[in-house]
């Protein structure tokens, strides 16, 4: 066994690894693919938006929770509202500025709740707008949307009206047609992450333009600026592409590669694994028990 992965390692991509680290990282694998825990049912395959769960739940959990939390704080550190008392520079009352830092800590909270959460990647679906509830619930967010941006244009101004009413109607859309069921025939393993990414990205600036909008009309453009940023950081922060970057830095610090995705992809070139769907396999249950045992 020892020779089969040491001549897989001079044969393909020759320099890429060496036979010494390919052996070590791959009884790693096995070997906590065989350590009891309650994700078990997940141990079946190596798949890269669970590794977070065999890697270890806890302590990936607590540090995005803490990234979370900690980027989160970035843009009005940056703008020097640090402690409660540096809000009193925006010459407002004492009312308005608790009002401020309530709304600051809610937004902290829902994006902390979403990373504790543990959800899967989410991927955009237009095509699942064709389902009448799906296509019920879209039309009553963009209905919202065109009574909020009325009511807004009537209030302040038209082209504020319009903001809200895309921005609410657009988040309407985008959380409908979204969906954290894999999709079928993923080619590559990374594909469910990174559509994760994308739609993090896309929601969070949706949901960042509706703050500026919002707020722009109670505190003035300054804070609204300052909390569409914490949408945008703790959308991405708090998503299931976040959690595998935080899991394969961990990992590292464990013993396995920090390129995770870069040497499963090369032991499925050379044979060694073998995709299942999303994840990968050992292509040969001796190889798997063989590398377990070395590790022990």
């Amino acid at each position: 066994m020892s020779a089969f992965i040491e001549a897989r390692a001079r044969i393909f991509e020759r320099g890429k690894y060496t036979p010494f680290s390919a052996m070590r990282w791959l009884r790693r694998l096995a070997m906590i693919k065989k350590i009891p825990s309650q994700y078990d049912h997940y141990k079946t395959d190596i798949v890269l938006y669970e590794w977070w769960r065999l890697i270890g739940p806890r302590h990936v959990l607590l540090w995005q929770s803490a990234i979370t939390i900690t980027v989160m704080q970035i843009p009005f550190g940056l703008a020097g509202y640090v402690g409660f008392l540096d809000y009193v520079e925006l010459q407002l009352g004492w009312l308005t500025v608790v009002a401020i830092a309530a709304n600051r800590w809610t937004i902290v909270f829902f994006a902390l709740k979403r990373s504790i959460r543990a959800s899967k990647p989410v991927s955009l679906q237009i095509r699942s707008l064709r389902n009448p509830i799906r296509l019920i619930g879209a039309s009553i967010g963009t209905g919202v949307g065109i009574i909020a941006g009325l009511v807004s244009a009537a209030a302040y101004s038209i082209p504020l009206g319009v903001g809200v009413g895309v921005s609410i109607g657009a988040i309407a859309v985008l959380y409908t047609a979204s969906s954290e069921a894999v999709p079928i025939g993923v080619k590559r393993p990374m594909d469910p992450l990174f559509n994760d990414r994308r739609f993090s990205l896309v929601i969070g600036f949706v949901l960042g333009a509706y703050a500026v909008l919002y707020y722009s009309t109670i505190y003035g453009v300054r804070v609204a600026v300052l909390y569409g940023m914490m949408c945008v950081l703790g959308a991405v922060c708090s998503s299931a592409y976040m959690r595998y970057v935080i899991a394969v830095f961990y990992g590292w610090t464990l013993g396995f590669p920090l390129r995770l995705n870069k040497f499963l992809a090369w032991c499925y070139d050379s044979g060694i694994l073998r995709q299942s769907g999303s994840g990968y396999q050992f292509r040969h249950q001796e190889l798997e028990e063989f590398l377990s045992a070395q590790g022990q």
